[in-house]
């Protein structure tokens, strides 16, 4: 039974969430535990409403497997109706977990109590007048909020072990240096699950039986707690909580898993490569091993198979394992049999559970199919037939050449590919061949012909389907993008720009992008007067305070400046590049240079920057502004840009838009068939969905092959997981990016920062994860 009251919403704190969803997560991937077995209040239950201090709601989903888990409000109300259940349901063989984190106070003496939802208090007596209700055989407490060792004196008794953060008269503590868990129950659930939340491994398993007691827990927070507390336990009798484990007591039967083998060779009843791997298309013949960590011998156990995927299809459910002694182990008679779909994606969780005729009943199998996952992009433009200057225009009919990068965890079939027609695209639909590229690899074919009709806007970047098939049926679909004409960002997409830069210091008005009008989730709501492309919606980068809604000129930059920084552009063999914009900017007073400015400027190395324009001068409309790069630095690899907005003296008004940005690099046309590699930018492009669910996709781009590491960061700053290593080719690339640690553990719902490093650029990128 997990409890987080979470007082109101300003003291609701988002470590009561996670030490919440640290001990539930443990609960069902370490132990066991099926779902229904763990009862949960928490806050405001499942209102939708915001109830924690930073202005979100609790996540129902806990463990992130896509269900909620939060049953009820943490209120006396459903308290005592959970408590009530339990008492009907719970038998003289059972045992009770009780864990709770939250505020805490002190009645008088060591009468203490636990705040629920809306202040309502829980007191130490009414927590031992439940308790006392119920027939367990055995309790374990674990209490986590200030004077929580208050509890003791009336919740201590016969088969009852119970661990606190702190004495009687002490406060308890966030853990430092992030305060996103707390100090106690942090390392206390680090020890039961042997792991932390970020998949190290931890060892608290001091006799090295294997399993971690209670009283084995306790001592590793213990030992680990450096907070101004004093963790108290207490054990009935003295010895209990060194035989008392999340397992149960383990007298009679306990099952758990021992080892599972995967048999997915060409003998008997499975079909495969034969590398002991789940690979996508595979029929695997799966062993089970199970050990009884009970005191008693289990007779004639049977297991049944079951599944929650839509990607696997079950054939051989149901097994026996016979008898398994005491402290044995026994594996399953005949195999199970399931085969795994084509199109399952790298990484897939098979949602695969053990059903036994013994406790604990329910045995989750955590395994993860592999397969390809494929980027497609195009690395060169052939136009000899046209104008000659190695770039799509409308009219012409191109040759291009697709590079596939499988990044998925195993080799691919032997491909073919075929592109199809797109808006203002009209594809040959000729295959062309790719054949095996492993994970890791890549493989290219040039000889694809495009028709771009003549209707097709002189700027413009679309997408053709294409459609990758192999061998017994394989088929998947990617997308390929194309430009024609030049880079041009109308803002209405993610095309990897930052919002602020280092030595950003305005205190309002900093840039952000745009919304259209009535998007409720936007950091400023755009007008009509803000956006120079009305078409498909006003959308552009502004300068906003937060607020919402007015015409230009309302949202005012003050205290310092902010900086709108563009993607990483390459360059290289460049005869011009030419910037163009629209800006919209006022600065009502018009003076004090150095402290009330608007600029552009550009840098070819990432830290000389030149100025394109410095002016105060207003111009309460839009306009267009156009720049010969090439006037201003050498074209010698890379270029980037950056606009600037400055208010420093006070009473002035300066505010600015940006929309409609153009980057034209042109280079020399060849003799024969031209063939010139796209002029990519490099950069983090968006993450879709953002916040994120189970998963999302990353898109980035590369000006130049380069080695490339893309991780994940916590907001302490530590890595969670390295999405991405390696040699990058230039254009475009694709990353399914799922919500997990490094080991495939879900990590919480949070902030987090994606950071993308190459020789020439490191760029940053905030993401939310809500389960």
């Amino acid at each position: 039974f997990i409890i987080s009251g979470g007082a109101n919403q300003g003291n609701n704190h988002i470590r009561y969430w996670n030490d919440s969803a640290f001990i539930y997560r443990t609960l069902v991937e370490y132990y066991g535990y099926a779902d229904d077995h763990i009862r949960v209040c928490i806050s405001d239950g499942t209102n939708p409403a915001a109830d924690r201090s930073d202005g979100t709601n609790s996540p129902p989903d806990l463990d992130g497997d896509g269900d909620d888990d939060i049953e009820y409000p943490a209120t006396h109300t459903y308290i005592n109706q959970v408590f009530s259940e339990l008492a009907v349901s719970l038998t003289p063989a059972d045992q009770l977990f009780i864990f709770t984190t939250d505020h805490g106070g002190q009645e008088s003496g060591q009468d203490c109590y636990l705040n629920l939802w809306n202040w309502e208090e829980l007191r130490d007596d009414q927590l031992a007048a439940h308790v006392a209700s119920l027939p367990c055989e055995t309790f374990i407490c674990t209490f986590e909020q200030c004077y929580s060792g208050g509890m003791i004196d009336d919740l201590q008794g016969d088969g009852r072990v119970i661990a606190t953060a702190a004495a009687w008269n002490e406060l308890s503590w966030a853990m430092p240096p992030d305060y996103i868990y707390d100090t106690f129950v942090y390392h206390w659930t680090c020890a039961v699950g042997w792991a932390d939340p970020y998949g190290n491994p931890v060892d608290a398993d001091t006799n090295d039986d294997g399993l971690v007691s209670m009283r084995e827990a306790f001592l590793y927070a213990e030992a680990n707690d450096f907070d101004d507390e004093t963790p108290q336990y207490s054990s009935t009798p003295s010895a209990l909580g060194e035989t008392l484990f999340l397992f149960g007591d383990l007298t009679g039967v306990y099952l758990s898993l021992d080892q599972v083998f995967v048999d997915d060779d060409n003998t008997g009843l499975s079909q495969g490569d034969g590398d002991g791997v789940i690979d996508f298309g595979e029929t695997i013949e799966l062993t089970v091993s199970l050990e009884n960590m009970g005191t008693t011998d289990a007779v004639s156990v049977g297991g049944t198979l079951a599944t929650g995927s839509s990607y696997v299809t079950l054939t051989v459910t149901e097994a026996s394992f016979g008898s398994i002694p005491s402290g044995g182990t026994a594996t399953n008679s005949p195999p199970f049999v399931f085969s795994v779909a084509s199109d399952v994606p790298d990484g897939e969780p098979l949602g695969l559970q053990l059903s036994v005729t013994e406790p604990p009943d329910v045995l989750a199998l955590d395994l993860n199919a592999t397969a390809p996952a494929y980027l497609v992009q195009v690395t060169a433009i052939h136009d000899g037939s046209g104008d000659g200057d190695g770039q799509a225009d409308p009219g012409e009919t191109v040759g291009l050449t697709l590079e596939i990068a499988n990044t998925g965890g195993c080799a691919s079939p032997d491909l073919s590919g075929v592109l199809h027609d797109g808006d203002y695209f009209i594809s040959d639909l000729a295959p062309h061949s790719f054949g095996v590229i492993p994970a890791g690899g890549s493989a290219s074919a040039s000889g694809y012909s495009v028709e771009i009709l003549p209707d097709c806007p002189p700027v413009y970047t679309g997408q053709l389907p294409f459609q990758l098939t192999g061998p017994s049926l394989y088929e998947v679909w990617e997308e390929v993008m194309l430009a024609v004409g030049p880079w041009f960002d109308n803002v209405e997409l993610d095309m990897g720009w930052t919002l602020g830069a280092a030595g950003d210091d305005a205190t309002t008005g900093m840039w952000v992008r745009a919304e259209p009008v009535g998007t409720v989730y936007s950091s400023q709501q755009c007008q009509p007067e803000y956006d120079h492309t009305t078409d498909p919606g006003y959308i552009c980068f502004v300068t906003a305070n937060g607020s919402v809604g007015g015409a230009a000129g309302e949202a005012d930059v003050d205290g310092g400046k902010t900086t709108l920084l563009s993607p990483v552009f390459n360059v290289e063999d460049a005869t011009s590049v030419t910037l163009s914009y629209f800006r919209w900017y006022t600065n009502d007073l018009g003076n004090n240079p150095g402290q009330d400015y608007w600029s552009v400027d550009v840098t070819s190395n990432g830290v000389d920057w030149v100025h394109l324009e410095y002016t105060m001068a207003s111009a309460n409309s839009w306009n267009e502004y156009s720049f010969d790069v090439g006037s201003y630095v050498s074209l010698d690899g890379t270029a980037q840009f950056r606009f600037v907005a400055e208010d420093l003296s006070p009473g002035s008004l300066v505010e600015a838009a940006v929309d409609d940005i153009t980057v034209s690099i042109v280079r020399p046309t060849t003799t024969g068939v031209n063939e010139s590699t796209i002029a990519y930018l490099t950069g983090l492009g968006p993450c879709q969905p953002n916040p994120i669910g189970a998963g999302a996709t990353l898109r980035f781009r590369m000006g130049a092959q380069a080695p490339v590491k893309i991780e994940l960061y916590d907001v302490a700053g530590r890595r969670v997981r390295t999405l991405f290593t390696g040699p990058a080719t230039a254009g475009e690339h694709k990353l399914d990016f799922r919500a997990v640690d490094q080991a495939g553990r879900r990590i919480a719902s949070g902030v987090y920062f994606l950071r993308m490093v190459t020789p020439t650029v490191t760029q940053v990128k905030q993401v939310t994860v809500v389960h």
